[in-house]
C-alpha cells in the first residue's frame, strides 16, 4: 500500500516536534518507489546532508 501526503506530513511533523526522535523510516511513496526518512534527533540538528542521486545496477 502506498503512503498518502498526509501520512507523510504527519510523521514528519512529529519528527520535527519530538527531538528524541531517532533512526530511519522507509515508505512506500508511490508504484514500488521508496523513500527514506532519516531523523537525527536533537544532537545532531546542525549537520548538514548531502543527498547523491543511485543509479540501478541491472541484476
Amino acid at each position: 500500500m502506498d503512503l498518502t501526503d498526509n501520512e507523510l506530513y504527519s510523521y514528519l511533523d512529529e519528527i520535527q516536534n519530538d527531538t528524541t526522535i531517532r533512526g530511519y523510516k522507509i515508505f512506500n511513496i508511490s508504484e514500488g518507489n521508496k523513500a527514506v526518512v532519516l531523523s537525527l534527533g536533537g544532537d545532531y540538528s546542525k549537520y548538514v546532508f548531502r543527498i547523491f542521486p543511485i543509479e540501478k545496477s541491472p541484476p
